[in-house]
């Protein structure tokens, strides 16, 4: 009857978000214009991993990294046990909480080049 008439419930017995506030959330603009976070804001925020975990079937589990406003890296999966999306998880927030270290204060390349000692350099 629900799809005949096109009349849904507000919130289902498996969910956890109701449709009005996923349609007010789709509805709300981010901030932009004079006075909106930028780019450089965003990188002084912490970092949020979001994670739907789907335990059976051909539902996908979804993991998501937002820093401020911005969405930084977003992987699904089908048929994934929960340890290996708890590591995934994991990673993703390893991965997503390494700010890169500006270019004027890397050392030289040379200075960074990895290569295994020799007896030149024992005698050094």
């Amino acid at each position: 009857m629900a799809g005949v008439l096109a009349e849904f419930p507000d919130v289902q017995d498996d969910s956890l978000t109701g449709r009005k506030a996923v349609d007010a959330a789709m509805a709300d603009d981010a901030p932009s214009g004079e006075g909106a976070p930028t780019a450089a804001d965003d990188e002084r925020q912490p970092v949020y991993i979001g994670v739907d975990v789907a335990r059976f079937g051909y539902d996908k589990s979804a993991l998501i990294a937002r820093r401020g406003q911005r969405v930084i890296a977003i992987k699904a999966f089908v048929g994934m046990d929960t340890m290996r999306l708890s590591w995934e998880a994991s990673s993703m927030a390893r991965a997503a909480s390494r700010r890169p270290t500006p270019a004027r204060s890397r050392p030289p390349p040379s200075v960074c080049a990895a290569r295994p000692a020799t007896k030149r350099d024992a005698a050094a």
